[in-house]
């Protein structure tokens, strides 16, 4: 073979990853508009995003992210509904060591968590352990939960506003 590395666990774990990173960064560009893709072609990429965060690889974390929050904008609340099988592995992202993950992820909580009926929003965003945390330890980590939370409540209350007008 013309790569060894390749053949091995961690050189194949590196490819894939390299493979996934290039597939998301490719999606975001035909989001932005960078690149011209077929209108009929209509594929799901939440399960692209969803492997994305699972791994520890931060380069493919902050392109996950960085593609989740376009689709975020570009829709909130079909981004919310798609992407809330996601919720625990960006809550889980709320405590990772970059802070362009931590704000990123914060952002993303906020949106899928304000769809959550107010029971379950409860349950999410119980931070009780966090009390329990030494500030200066984790102190960034506390930051991207209280923004999490922060989010959460702006986008409720922004939901709410939406439905009076509506209704008005």
């Amino acid at each position: 073979t013309k790569n060894p590395e390749i053949n091995s666990v961690d050189g194949l774990k590196r490819l894939n990853n390299h493979v996934l990173k290039n597939m998301i960064k490719s999606i975001r560009c035909v989001r932005t508009g960078e690149l011209e893709s077929n209108k009929q072609i209509n594929v799901s990429h939440t399960q692209l995003l969803s492997c994305a965060l699972s791994t520890m690889d931060t380069d493919l974390l902050i392109e996950a992210i960085q593609c989740m929050l376009i689709e975020a904008n570009l829709d909130p609340y079909v981004f919310a509904t798609t992407f809330s099988n996601c919720r625990m592995g960006l809550k889980i992202l709320l405590g990772h060591t970059r802070e362009s993950v931590r704000k990123g992820a914060a952002i993303l909580c906020g949106l899928i968590f304000s769809t959550l009926s107010r029971e379950e929003q409860k349950k999410v965003l119980d931070f009780k352990d966090i009390l329990n945390l030494d500030i200066k330890k984790n102190f960034e980590k506390i930051q991207a939960c209280v923004l999490a939370a922060g989010y959460t409540l702006g986008h409720s209350c922004l939901k709410q506003s939406e439905t009076k007008e509506l209704s008005d």
